[in-house]
């Protein structure tokens, strides 16, 4: 049994290995093809896969962006040699763009951006990162912002600024100090040629201030502003222009200037008035300018304001030189006091003390309207403090006034007060003041006449206020006779002992020649009937319409003259276009006093580099720029 398994089992064997050997050249000719094919299919995947790879960098390469560094650095020219674009640097070809940033952050801050996140290139229809038409909008807000805060141009250069420009908006281009230069100068000529066309189109006429004003560089510049009233009964004003007078200051230059700048703004036909101060040289300078108009326009009478601020200035000065040592006493106590810490601490103590607000002594300035009154009347509001400083300190006591003295001081307070009032009333630009200006003179005189007895300390001193107002009566009454009668408030109190006749005629003969061309005619009549009607209507309209206007009521003090006119123009449609025009007259220099005010800040210690052209740039430019004039 043993055999047979034995035997079996071999058999199997053998049959098995039979069996598998009758198709042995087959199988060994698949497994070979197999073999084959495997080693085939190998080669054309890592073929394939080397060819991706290739693809891949290269497509990684083209996509690639340039480093920011290149638009500094030329490498084109010669690559052995990179050259900084700005400096002209060279460096090595083997130097790594690290180091060319660490040059120009180091070298040319000015141009050196820090880039906080990677500059996309967008493809298609998307908007690019920088838009150049929106940054010329931000370039134009940089421009108000500068001018109308009258900043340095040095302020772009700032690395501050410019980081913070860059955190706010990183895609706003900040322009240099040169462009920005360029482009200032640039929006004041489109402007100014805007400003041209602009006056021409003012309704009614305008009247022009001018002033003469020399800078921290001892140039002279001479300012006009200009001053309207619109369609809608606003009382407008903006800087004309700003122009460098050199050589001496006659009456002959300032003219030749005034006429070529009304004769190039096209403003011959348009101007009634001009004021000025009291300068001998304005006076000539606007005495030829009226001889001028007298024969262009002889039915108008152009008229030359003198500043009513200026003469009421003149006025106080020639009275105040009566009581001159008594004011070198006063400046004296208050020149010690401001100077020593120690009595400016006292009054603080002592104001704090009372639950009063510290108030400091105010030293006066010559050339400063009412500074004498100001001195002296803060100086009695702050006698008691002082007095009480004055019994602790002995150099205080050498050189107190005594109780007469300050009597004075009490009565020059209460006579200057007036004249302080009337100065900052007149100093406006928001309202007519022209017909006020005639009333406030008048009523001046009318305080100065009266009887202070003889015991009145100050009679000198007013005797030569009085006489000085006086000695300037005569123009200001010519100059102002016109524009009051147009100011519904005033029109009955502002002409002093005059007759009806004397009151009306000098407007009556200021009528414009067309007021009343659109009258209504009779077409059936002859053509010789219908002028001799048209004469006679015109004759009737006149008389009626000022006769009505005359003798209707006053308007109440606190009505704005400019409403009233506003709300009674159809009422009266020939005194109502007069009016438009008579009440810009401006009743003092202020507005270009105030122009040259800030003018010291155009041309500063910070910017005294500033040419001419830049600086009337920057100063017409501002005006421009507020008023909204584009």
């Amino acid at each position: 049994m043993d055999n047979f398994d034995v035997d079996s089992n071999y058999t199997s064997e053998d049959e098995s290995e039979y069996s598998f050997g009758s198709s042995s050249q087959h199988s060994a000719y698949s497994l070979e093809m197999h073999r084959n094919d495997m080693i085939l299919d190998d080669d054309n995947t890592n073929q394939q896969e080397l060819d991706d790879e290739e693809n891949e960098d290269d497509e990684n390469q083209s996509n690639r962006t340039p480093s920011d560094v290149w638009e500094h650095i030329d490498k084109v020219t010669d690559p052995e040699k990179p050259k900084c674009k700005i400096c002209n640097k060279f460096f090595s070809a083997k130097s790594s763009t690290t180091t060319l940033r660490n040059h120009i952050k180091k070298y040319h801050k000015h141009i050196h951006r820090e880039a906080n996140q990677t500059t996309l290139k967008f493809k298609g229809n998307i908007t690019s990162f920088y838009d150049k038409e929106k940054n010329a909008e931000f370039v134009k807000l940089l421009i108000k912002w500068i001018v109308i805060d009258m900043l340095p141009f040095s302020l772009v250069d700032s690395v501050y600024f410019n980081e913070f420009i860059q955190k706010l908006n990183p895609k706003f281009r900040c322009p240099g100090r040169t462009t920005l230069k360029n482009e200032i100068m640039s929006e004041f000529k489109s402007r100014r040629e805007h400003i041209v066309d602009f006056v021409k189109d003012i309704p009614g006429r305008c009247s022009i201030t001018t002033d003469i004003w020399s800078s921290i560089k001892n140039e002279a510049f001479i300012g006009v502003t200009i001053h309207f009233i619109t369609n809608e009964w606003k009382l407008k004003h903006f800087t004309l222009e700003v122009l460098r007078i050199t050589g001496s200051h006659t009456g002959n230059a300032i003219y030749e200037i005034l006429n070529k700048l009304l004769v190039d703004f096209d403003l011959k036909q348009k101007i009634i008035s001009i004021t000025t101060d009291n300068g001998s040289n304005m006076v000539v300078a606007c005495r030829l300018l009226k001889n001028d108009f007298d024969i262009q326009t002889p039915a108008l009478d152009f008229i030359h304001s003198r500043c009513i601020c200026h003469i009421l200035n003149l006025a106080v000065n020639a009275g105040l030189k009566h009581v001159e040592n008594l004011i070198k006493k006063l400046r004296k106590i208050v020149k010690r006091v401001r100077r020593t810490q120690l009595y400016l601490e006292e009054l603080e103590r002592l104001a704090i003390a009372a639950n009063h607000t510290f108030k400091h002594p105010i030293l006066d300035v010559k050339t400063r309207w009412n500074s004498v009154f100001l001195m002296a009347e803060r100086a009695l509001i702050l006698k008691d403090d002082l007095l009480i400083i004055k019994s602790r300190h002995q150099p205080l006591q050498d050189i107190w006034l005594n109780e007469r003295e300050w009597e004075k001081i009490e009565h020059l307070v209460n006579l200057l007060s007036q004249f302080h009032i009337a100065t900052a009333e007149l100093s406006t630009q928001t309202y007519p003041t022209i017909a006020y200006a005639r009333v406030v003179l008048l009523g001046l005189l009318v305080d100065l006449n009266e009887n202070r007895g003889h015991n009145y300390s100050l009679s000198e001193v007013l005797l030569a206020i009085r006489n000085k107002i006086q000695e300037y009566w005569a123009h200001i009454d010519k100059m102002t006779h016109v524009p009051a009668f147009f100011d519904p408030r005033y029109k009955t109190i502002a002409y002093k002992n005059l007759e009806i006749n004397e009151i009306l005629e000098p407007i009556r003969n200021n009528f414009p020649d067309s007021a009343l061309s659109n009258l209504p005619s009779n077409n059936n009549a002859s053509i010789f009937v219908q002028r001799l009607s048209s004469v006679r209507q015109q004759r009737n309209s006149n008389t009626d319409e000022l006769l009505k206007y005359w003798e209707s009521a006053d308007a109440s003090f606190d009505i704005e003259p400019l409403s009233w006119w506003h709300a009674h123009s159809t009422e009266y449609p020939i005194l109502s276009k007069m009016a438009q025009s008579y009440l810009s007259v401006q009743a003092s220099s202020v507005p270009c006093e105030q122009l040259f005010s800030l003018a010291g800040n155009v041309v500063s210690k910070k910017r005294n580099r500033l040419d001419e052209d830049t600086t009337r740039a920057c100063l017409c430019l501002r005006s421009w720029m507020i008023e909204g004039i584009e």
